[in-house]
């Protein structure tokens, strides 16, 4: 599990969406939904959305984390590759992640 800390501001979900600015990640992940079918993931903004409105389980630690610092991304608190690290984490903790392409080096 990654070991983020953040101010209050940052774990707050109520700033305006004028605040949030798009992050796109440099390798994509794909999860599979609830459906079998899978859905691929370019972004913090994408990933925070997901999370916030379909996420098939609401709850633990590593769903509240990827949720936490995707958001924090979007603000620029944080990096787009540790809320893609997060994302990751719960979709694996979730029995959701399919394919995770490695990043270009």
């Amino acid at each position: 599990m990654l070991d983020v800390t953040l101010e209050a501001r940052e774990l707050s979900m109520e700033d305006p969406p004028m605040m949030l600015n798009e992050v796109k990640w440099d390798a994509p992940v794909v999860i599979s939904l609830e459906n079998g079918a899978p859905r691929t993931f370019n972004g913090a903004y994408e990933a925070f959305d997901f999370l916030q409105h379909e996420w098939p389980s609401r709850h633990g630690k590593a769903y509240e984390q990827a949720l936490r610092l995707c958001r924090a991304s979007l603000l620029g608190s944080v990096s787009g590759e540790i809320a893609r690290t997060a994302f990751v984490e719960a979709s694996r903790d979730a029995n959701r992640l399919v394919e995770m392409p490695k990043l270009a080096s």
